[in-house]
């Protein structure tokens, strides 16, 4: 598949939010209770987009959009890919832009995955990025993996 990047703009938050409500959907119900991913949804996750629309990148595939991530301060804050189109090396492309991003002004810079969110930490590890400690989430109630990568790793 043919992706590009590109910051996302004011016209895009729409698409953004139901393209993020839709992964997050079909995924964090494997390992987040019903009632918190159904809050999440009702209007936090459209918040959090809304207020960090300029730091979103967009990866696009023709004129669709397959993924969104979220970048700032040498953290990857947010990162989904199109719950249909995952397993196709589009969120390895879209972290990897990330990461050449932010390593343009952080020598080293992090990332948070749910500890329960098996899938997502062994993506992750597979693209070089180490585990360095667990800490408690108060909005979920569970436990985060806090990830870090150096330049010099990557």
């Amino acid at each position: 598949m043919d992706v590009r990047f590109r910051k996302a703009v004011g016209h895009d938050l729409a698409a953004l939010q139901a393209l993020a409500r839709d992964t997050i959907d079909e995924s964090y119900r494997q390992f987040i209770a019903d009632e918190g991913v159904d809050w999440y949804l009702s209007g936090p996750l459209d918040e959090y987009l809304r207020r960090n629309l300029g730091h979103s990148i967009v990866a696009m595939v023709g004129d669709r959009f397959v993924g969104l991530a979220v970048c700032k301060d040498g953290l990857i804050d947010f990162l989904v890919i199109d719950y249909c189109l995952q397993r196709r090396g589009l969120g390895t492309a879209l972290l990897g832009h990330c990461e050449s991003v932010l390593f343009e002004r952080h020598d080293l810079i992090r990332l948070e995955s749910f500890e329960a969110n098996a899938k997502a930490n062994r993506f992750y590890m597979k693209n070089g990025w180490t585990r360095v400690r667990a800490v408690s989430d108060a909005m979920s109630g569970g436990r985060k993996w806090i990830f870090e990568r150096s330049a010099r790793s990557a």
